[in-house]
Parts: C-alpha cells; structure tokens; sequence
C-alpha cells in the first residue's frame, strides 16, 4: 500500500471513530453551575475540573446520544460564524481531556 493510500485509510478510520464513538458522563460526577462556567468533582477519585461557557455547551450534549461527529455539527449548526473544522477539533480536545481525567467515558455504536 502506498503512502498517500495509507493517510487516506488513516483518515477514514478516525472519520469512522468519530461518527461512532458516543461520549456519556462518568458515574459519580457531580455538577456545580458557577454561570457561566460548570464545576465538575468526580468524588471517587477526588477530581474537581472547571470548564468554561463553550466546554460546558461540549459536556451537556455528552449525554450519551450523540456521537462526537453529531455533537459538532450540532454546535456547529448553532453557531454559524464558526467554521465546523474549528469547533470540531475543540470538541474532540474537550472530550478527550474530560474523558482522560475520568468525567466521561466513551462507548461506540
């Protein structure tokens, strides 16, 4: 297989990974609103991250509904004068930090 063949196999694997991996919040997650920001403490491993107006727009659709593809265009659909590729590689850096720290965990249909 050629290079160029091996980044588009590449590319279209990740594409697959986010259309079918479904983020859902961790049990024993508790939620503080300090609006416009959200707390988060995980009490069994005694865990606390704030996140700020656009990763607690990211976390309230992980609900586990919506793959990480949907959550994007979802957000993506209401903020129009924001380019897809730029929200979409925040929400993929959102949920893989929250999902690194135990907040979510990550299920794939």
């Amino acid at each position: 297989m050629s290079k160029g063949n091996r980044l588009e196999q590449q590319k279209t694997n990740s594409a697959t990974f986010y259309e079918r991996t479904i983020p859902l919040h961790a049990p024993n997650v508790e939620v503080h609103a300090l609006e416009p920001d959200l707390l988060l403490y995980h009490a069994d491993d005694e865990v606390a991250v704030s996140l700020n107006a656009s990763a607690k727009e990211i976390w309230q659709l992980c609900r586990g509904v919506h793959s990480i593809k949907d959550i994007s265009q979802e957000l993506a659909d209401s903020l129009p004068e924001i380019e897809l590729e730029d929200i979409f590689g925040d929400v993929v850096a959102t949920i893989t930090r929250l999902e690194q720290v135990g907040f979510l965990e990550l299920s794939t249909r």
